[in-house]
């Protein structure tokens, strides 16, 4: 199901970097700078090819229409928006270490969970607070406790 130990910060890093085609990240200092000089549109590709469907990139990261103005005038992703996709990758790259396929993962995401008043994971997306949640229950889900 996961990987033979938990992924560390750095690894987390190097795997959500890999999943956004955003370059090898080595530390949060390289993650916030590339967030600040604005993540290119290939990167919601990159999540779309992953299988997020358009409705979940519109509804946790950016507006359809904007993304398709963004396309069209060849301009990356806002501060804000580059930030909601980094946040987005972060946790399916966990999910994905955590069971191993993208399919696995996403449909993980997408069910609704006890521990989250009956809401899928992935909606609890929408805030930093809400994937932290996530996070730290996949962090468990790794180390066998189920909580």
């Amino acid at each position: 199901m996961s990987t033979a130990h938990p992924l560390t910060a750095h690894e987390l890093l190097q795997r959500m970097g890999e999943l956004l085609q955003i370059g090898p990240m080595h530390s949060a200092a390289e993650l916030a700078q590339a967030i600040e000089q604005r993540l290119p549109v290939r990167s919601v590709d990159q999540l779309l090819s992953a299988g997020l469907t358009p409705a979940e990139i519109d509804r946790l990261v950016i507006a359809r229409r904007t993304l398709q103005r963004r396309r069209k005038q060849n301009e990356p992703l806002t501060v804000q928006e580059s930030d909601r996709l980094v946040r987005i990758g972060r946790v399916v790259a966990k999910a994905i270490d955590t069971f191993g396929t993208p399919e696995h993962a996403l449909a993980w995401l997408r069910a609704p969970r006890q521990r989250f008043g009956q809401r899928p994971p992935l909606d609890l997306l929408i805030s930093g607070p809400g994937a932290r949640m996530v996070e730290e229950y996949l962090g468990q889900i790794d180390e066998g406790c189920f909580v």
